[in-house]
Protein backbone atom coordinates (compact mmCIF):
# COMPACT_ATOMS: atom_id res chain seq x y z
CA UNK A 1 0.00 0.00 0.00
CA UNK A 2 1.58 3.28 -1.07
CA UNK A 3 1.18 6.20 1.23
CA UNK A 4 2.29 9.81 1.29
CA UNK A 5 4.02 9.59 4.66
CA UNK A 6 5.78 7.00 6.73
CA UNK A 7 4.10 5.10 9.55
CA UNK A 8 3.47 6.83 12.80
CA UNK A 9 5.58 5.89 15.76
CA UNK A 10 9.25 6.18 16.52
CA UNK A 11 11.21 6.19 13.27
CA UNK A 12 14.45 4.80 14.60
CA UNK A 13 16.38 3.55 11.60
CA UNK A 14 16.64 5.17 8.17
CA UNK A 15 18.90 3.94 5.40
CA UNK A 16 19.14 4.84 1.69
CA UNK A 17 21.24 2.81 -0.77
CA UNK A 18 21.01 5.65 -3.29
CA UNK A 19 19.13 8.93 -3.72
CA UNK A 20 15.86 7.13 -4.52
CA UNK A 21 15.78 3.81 -2.64
CA UNK A 22 15.47 3.68 1.13
CA UNK A 23 13.89 2.10 4.18
CA UNK A 24 12.76 3.34 7.56
CA UNK A 25 11.99 1.11 10.52
CA UNK A 26 10.74 1.68 14.00
CA UNK A 27 7.68 1.37 16.16
CA UNK A 28 6.61 1.85 19.73
CA UNK A 29 8.04 -0.19 22.57
CA UNK A 30 5.91 -2.31 24.84
CA UNK A 31 3.86 -0.48 27.40
CA UNK A 32 0.27 -1.32 28.26
CA UNK A 33 -0.40 -2.64 24.77
CA UNK A 34 1.42 -4.88 22.33
CA UNK A 35 4.41 -3.25 20.64
CA UNK A 36 3.95 -1.77 17.19
CA UNK A 37 6.63 -2.27 14.59
CA UNK A 38 7.01 -1.33 10.95
CA UNK A 39 9.28 -1.13 7.94
CA UNK A 40 8.50 1.32 5.15
CA UNK A 41 10.20 1.45 1.75
CA UNK A 42 10.53 4.17 -0.87
CA UNK A 43 11.75 4.02 -4.46
CA UNK A 44 11.21 7.70 -5.26
CA UNK A 45 13.37 9.51 -2.75
CA UNK A 46 10.73 9.56 -0.04
CA UNK A 47 7.84 11.11 -1.97
CA UNK A 48 5.77 8.01 -1.20
CA UNK A 49 6.33 5.08 1.15
CA UNK A 50 5.10 1.48 1.07
CA UNK A 51 4.55 -0.42 4.29
CA UNK A 52 6.38 -3.76 4.27
CA UNK A 53 4.86 -6.25 6.68
CA UNK A 54 7.21 -8.78 8.19
CA UNK A 55 6.39 -12.06 9.87
CA UNK A 56 8.72 -11.72 12.83
CA UNK A 57 7.65 -11.25 16.41
CA UNK A 58 10.35 -8.86 17.56
CA UNK A 59 10.38 -5.65 19.48
CA UNK A 60 10.26 -2.40 17.45
CA UNK A 61 13.18 -1.88 15.11
CA UNK A 62 16.17 0.12 16.25
CA UNK A 63 18.06 0.40 12.96
CA UNK A 64 18.12 -0.79 9.35
CA UNK A 65 21.08 -1.27 6.98
CA UNK A 66 21.24 -2.38 3.33
CA UNK A 67 24.19 -3.14 1.07
CA UNK A 68 22.06 -2.90 -2.07
CA UNK A 69 18.40 -2.83 -3.06
CA UNK A 70 17.89 -6.43 -1.95
CA UNK A 71 20.15 -7.43 0.92
CA UNK A 72 19.68 -5.79 4.29
CA UNK A 73 19.41 -6.25 8.02
CA UNK A 74 17.30 -4.77 10.76
CA UNK A 75 18.00 -4.92 14.47
CA UNK A 76 15.24 -4.80 17.05
CA UNK A 77 15.36 -3.30 20.52
CA UNK A 78 15.55 -6.82 22.00
CA UNK A 79 18.74 -7.51 20.00
CA UNK A 80 17.07 -9.68 17.35
CA UNK A 81 18.56 -9.37 13.87
CA UNK A 82 16.34 -9.81 10.82
CA UNK A 83 17.82 -10.32 7.33
CA UNK A 84 16.25 -9.92 3.89
CA UNK A 85 17.58 -10.85 0.47
CA UNK A 86 14.50 -9.56 -1.35
CA UNK A 87 14.45 -5.92 -0.32
CA UNK A 88 11.98 -6.75 2.40
CA UNK A 89 9.34 -8.18 0.07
Amino acid sequence: MAQDSISTGDNSGVFFVDAMTGWVGGGKARSFTAPSRFVNHTTNGGLTWTNQHYQYDADPLLDVFFIDGYTGWAIAYDGSIIKTISGGN
